[in-house]
């Protein structure tokens, strides 16, 4: 049997979940496994160390730190011939959540308001922080959101299409072999591709998969049923975006702890977080 290998982060499983799947590809490869690259430590580096060279197939993203030693896409190009590697992008888009920005945070250190954490989650939208930190209520700011006093409505598409700019940009600089930033700009707004950043939708996913398939000259298809594979917490695409940028599907809600929520009811829970704990946001300074 063949060996391959998959060097990437939150879309390694769909991938793999995938080829698998394909009876052509699964009765000639043999997976060998890593976890994800942001899980990945030394025992896993020397474990892809001794691999690389034996690999009859490696897919990997676009890996540049140091941190990650033999996961580096130099190394991979320096020892795997390019006949058995595939360079595939990150699959990535903020046109949906313009001004989002990430919190780390231990939930364990917030124990008592942990509800409030995994409604809001740690994805936060630095112009809502900014109305809470003035004292605006959720109603006026939910009110200045839809007027689009709070994101006007050519920052939100300028925004948009900066996105997929620089994603191209950044395929055409690490020469990837499956290009997706066309695909998202001619899809985005008939249909929901990401439900963050970078996690794609199962369409966004099945455009992407299928595009593989055809570099792999596997002919039966990628076939994605079920449950979103990606749809792990998120917040809502916010009423004005959707306007701004004449979005043409309806199920833009947040999803945190399984449950979905509407703009304002996550509003209203970001608001009550940060309320009861000053804490979470007290390193936070909107510009």
């Amino acid at each position: 049997m063949k060996r391959f290998a998959i060097i990437a982060n939150c879309q390694r499983r769909p991938i793999v979940q995938a080829l698998k799947k394909n009876t052509d590809f699964s009765a000639n490869f043999l997976e060998v496994m890593l976890p994800p690259v942001f899980q990945m430590e030394d025992k896993h580096f020397r474990h892809l160390e001794n691999w690389l060279p034996k690999l009859d197939l490696i897919i990997y993203q676009p890996v540049e730190s140091e941190t990650f030693k033999t996961a580096r896409s130099a190394n991979i190009e320096n020892v795997v011939p390019k006949a058995k590697r595939l360079k595939i992008p990150n699959l990535y888009f903020a046109g949906y959540h313009s001004g989002l920005v990430k919190f780390g945070v231990e939930l364990n250190k917030f124990d008592e308001y942990k509800r409030h954490i995994e409604v809001c989650g740690v994805q936060h939208y630095k112009f809502l922080i900014h109305c809470f930190q003035k004292g605006l209520s959720v109603s006026e700011t939910y009110s200045r959101l839809v007027n689009h006093e709070l994101l006007s409505s050519d920052d939100i598409v300028n925004s948009c299409n900066e996105s997929i700019s620089v994603l191209r940009q950044r395929e055409v600089m690490a020469g990837v072999d499956i290009p997706v930033s066309e695909a998202i700009a001619q899809n985005f707004k008939s249909t929901k591709l990401f439900h963050i950043h970078n996690h794609p939708s199962n369409h966004m996913l099945s455009i992407f998969l299928g595009s593989l398939f055809d570099k792999l000259g596997l002919k039966e298809k990628p076939l994605i049923e079920g449950p979103e594979l990606l749809a792990h917490e998120y917040p809502p695409i916010l009423p004005n975006v959707a306007q701004a940028l004449d979005l043409g599907f309806s199920h833009t809600e947040g999803k945190f702890a399984d449950e979905y929520v509407t703009t304002e009811e996550w509003v209203d829970n970001c608001f009550a977080l940060y309320s009861k704990v000053p804490e979470y946001i007290k390193n936070f300074r909107a510009k």
